[in-house]
């Protein structure tokens, strides 16, 4: 594994997550074993809940929410909804208010021609990547434009995030971005430096694969704590970037049709269908790993409890499930389609999109519609949800 001097210099050390080299790489990680052989359609996990609350966002002329990627938070206990049909950032109080647009795609001076994904800062600032022109906007604490900078050198990525505690910022590219090499090396992640200059690169893959088509996702760098988590599309192994590397944090092991390490031989014998960009074999792509479960999407995690879906596939149709796994048990406390808490609230969950570190809480997003439906008779919840398919509910877990 090469590591570039540069690197030594800062104190940085990386290890590759390519799996055919890694037998002498400690990754120190801890094993996460998922029982797949059954999974429940509903778990009751009343026990663990500390508290649950829905929060309407009252949106207004210019703040609809056509379809809501992803969310955050800020200090100001603000949040944040990502639409990605209008591409729009929309911010909204603590109360649910639309507060305004805090970034938007357009033509004018600091508008973006096409978000990625966002973040906030250790100096409670709002970074935002604008895949399309390789550029970050920076907002302050009160919302405010700031700033824009933009990489003197093109390339594309699928998320890029800010390495805590540093000026130093991490970024990721699936076989799909067709950036040129660096040093003659394809890689999937880099180190770029305040200016968005790459300063080094790893997760290095061969020439061949570059182009290929494969599932990627809304964030693949997850903040928890001072640090961030990483995740990838084909992987089970769930990273952990600060200043002094990238480490292996946690590794998933399903007991049935788990995911092998190295993915190289699959893709390998799928050339042929990753590069084709028809229409028609869309569906033959999804079914390429068909015969494994794996991490899909959503990695979560407090102090105690980490959050995750998974997906696997029966008459190749895709079943997701989610879990939620104890840090002091060591072990996997709920396995199920849909995750609800039946004693007080009478809820059945939707997907967890964010954890709020700030405020120690797991928030979802869902229609109001939708919300009403997940409601289980005599929910004390009733009163707050108004059933309308137009509206918007945030629904927030805190877990003991």
């Amino acid at each position: 594994m090469r590591i570039p001097v540069l690197m030594l210099l800062l104190g940085i050390v990386f290890i590759s997550c390519k799996s055919n080299n890694d037998s002498n790489l400690n990754f120190r990680e801890t094993l996460i074993r998922v029982d797949n052989s059954t999974i429940d359609s509903l778990s009751d996990i009343s026990s663990i809940i500390s508290a649950v609350s829905v929060l309407k966002l009252n949106e207004t002329v210019g703040s609809y929410i056509g379809e809501a990627f992803d969310i955050k938070t800020t200090s100001r206990k603000e949040y944040l909804i990502f639409d990605y049909k209008t591409d729009k950032i929309l911010a909204f109080n603590s109360e649910g208010n639309f507060i305004k647009v805090l970034s938007k795609s357009g033509d004018g001076p600091n508008d973006l021609l096409k978000i990625g994904n966002f973040w906030t800062t250790d100096k409670n600032e709002i970074e935002v990547y604008d895949f399309a022109q390789m550029k970050i906007f920076t907002y302050d604490s009160l919302l405010n434009f700031k700033n824009q900078k933009r990489s003197k050198r093109f390339f594309h990525f699928n998320n890029l995030n800010k390495v805590p505690n540093s000026t130093n910022y991490i970024a990721y590219a699936d076989f799909n971005m067709m950036n040129e090499p660096i040093d003659n090396e394809y890689y999937h992640e880099a180190i770029l430096d305040t200016n968005l200059a790459i300063k080094s690169t790893f997760d290095i893959y061969p020439e061949k694969l570059q182009g290929i088509l494969t599932v990627g996702y809304k964030n693949h760098f997850i903040r928890f704590s001072d640090s961030l988590r990483f995740v990838k599309s084909n992987d089970n192994h769930v990273y952990d970037i600060t200043n002094s590397g990238v480490i292996g944090r946690f590794k998933i092991k399903y007991s049935k049709h788990t995911l092998p390490d190295d993915v190289t031989s699959i893709l390998d014998k799928n050339l042929g269908i990753l590069k084709n960009r028809s229409v028609g074999v869309v569906m033959k792509r999804s079914l390429i790993f068909k015969d494994y479960t794996r991490l899909f999407e959503e990695w979560l995690e407090d102090d105690k409890y980490a959050y995750f879906s998974s997906i696997e596939y029966k008459n190749d149709m895709p079943i997701l499930f989610y879990s939620i796994y104890s840090k002091a048990k060591n072990s996997i406390i709920c396995n199920s389609k849909k995750i609800a808490e039946l004693k007080n609230y009478k809820l059945i969950f939707p997907t967890f999109q964010f954890f709020d570190w700030r405020n120690n809480e797991f928030i979802g997003i869902i229609s109001g519609l939708n919300l009403k439906n997940n409601l289980l008779p005599n929910s004390q919840l009733q009163k707050d949800v108004d059933g309308n398919p137009e509206s918007t509910y945030l629904v927030k877990i805190k877990l003991k």
